[in-house]
């Protein structure tokens, strides 16, 4: 656990030392080593129960786990700790930072927001369709921790405190909402330029740096080394295609990136990062130093690898296209040769013919972007959580798309 501190902490290693017990495992170890345990009297059997039953809550599902949340937890951990974020808030909200980090997406259904409003869900019935899935986690950490004596890990603060913490978790967990994205980056923006790294400066507004540590942990995977961010992309991809295939069991047409068909893998993980990922990561530079000198070259080399391999399939698409096309002109000769001589027949082969994939015809209605969260097949060389998935790449250039003119859902092709 003394890895916790490092960038390249690969979490899996600690489910398999802890025979699935990573998150409480890795919890308790946090609370401990913040000194929240000692700081506000909390008792060590009602936290150890209460990072169980946290831990039970998360489903088994290929990306929103609780092997997901543990990794988001040692994000958080590592920015407090050699980022050295800690400085920058009270104990107050480094406890509510980290409970945020293991509750943010406790109980995850492994569909979206936007599946849950099409459907008027009963999740999207109670919450009113605004932030449906945040909403629903943190309704369900309070109702199972709030005045419940053997799980209220807030039992020995003060009221004035409960509340406090209250809000604080409320509002990080609800920032975690994709829709809201480059609104709270755009306003941190303006705050780290004008506050710069002055603690003094931020003693009013630290939780901000709240709010935005956890949602760039949530969204860290693709600067994490390479093989980590493989395999965090592998589960988050097959989460959403099956997402895909209920949408088509259902008649619905089927979201941006939650096809198995038409996904572009490479695209997707370039956009990604150059307009979500590397923006934060950048902003945090001017903030925590330590961050430009332990993370932000992994990403810029995961950003190049990339990239180089979507340059390979774009120019495989070409070739392949003019393949296709001097087999339509061959094919278009010989048919003109046969109307000539009074043999003409249709043919079965022609591009006309040919039928788009079944995901194209049944999303007209929601075109791709050619942008998600991290997103590739799979690989020998990289753990998985879940079943591998295509490498396949259809021709959706995000050249197209203008960032500055859509939402980060919008980009993203979902919300979370």
């Amino acid at each position: 656990l003394a890895l916790t501190v490092l960038w390249d902490y690969d979490i899996t290693s600690l489910r398999e030392l802890t025979g699935g017990k990573e998150l409480q495992t890795l919890g308790y170890h946090c609370m401990m080593a913040h000194g929240i345990v000692e700081h506000f009297g909390i008792e060590k059997a009602v936290l150890k129960h209460w990072l169980a039953t946290m831990e039970s809550l998360y489903k088994d599902k290929p990306y929103h786990s609780k092997t997901h949340a543990a990794d988001v937890l040692q994000g958080v951990h590592f920015f407090l700790t050699t980022g050295g974020a800690a400085k920058f808030l009270s104990k107050l909200e480094t406890f509510a930072l980290l409970v945020a980090a293991i509750i943010h997406d406790v109980g995850h259904d492994g569909l979206t927001n936007s599946f849950h409003r099409t459907t008027m869900s009963s999740r999207a019935i109670t919450f009113n369709d605004q932030s449906i899935q945040e909403n629903f986690h943190l309704s369900t950490f309070f109702g199972h921790t709030l005045n419940n004596p053997e799980l209220d890990i807030f039992k020995t603060l003060p009221k004035d405190q409960i509340l406090t913490i209250r809000g604080l978790i409320v509002d990080a967990v609800l920032e975690t909402d994709m829709t809201k994205h480059f609104a709270s980056i755009s306003t941190f923006r303006t705050m780290v330029s004008k506050k710069g790294q002055s603690v003094e400066e931020w003693s009013n507004s630290s939780n901000r740096i709240l709010n935005f540590l956890l949602h760039m942990a949530d969204t860290s995977n693709p600067a994490r080394p390479l093989g980590t961010a493989k395999m965090w992309a592998n589960a988050v991809l097959e989460e959403w295609f099956q997402q895909g295939d209920r949408e088509r069991q259902l008649g619905l047409p089927v979201s941006p990136q939650c096809c198995r068909d038409n996904t572009v893998l490479s695209a997707t993980q370039v956009g990604f990062i150059k307009f979500v990922v590397l923006p934060q990561f950048q902003m945090a530079s001017e903030l925590l130093p330590e961050v430009k000198e332990h993370c932000l070259p992994t990403l810029l080399a995961n950003l190049n690898y990339w990239q180089a391999l979507q340059d390979q399939a774009k120019q495989q698409e070409t070739t392949s296209r003019t393949t296709s096309c001097e087999e339509g002109m061959r094919l278009g000769r010989r048919h003109s040769s046969h109307a000539l001589g009074g043999h003409r027949r249709p043919s079965h082969h022609t591009l006309g013919d040919r039928q788009p994939p079944p995901c194209l015809s049944s999303s007209a209605s929601a075109p791709s972007l050619g942008l998600s969260t991290p997103a590739l097949g799979s690989w020998a060389s990289a753990p998985t959580l879940g079943p591998s998935v295509s490498t396949q790449t259809p021709s959706s250039p995000f050249s197209t798309v203008n960032p500055e003119a859509m939402s980060a859902a919008q980009i993203l092709g979902l919300e979370d």
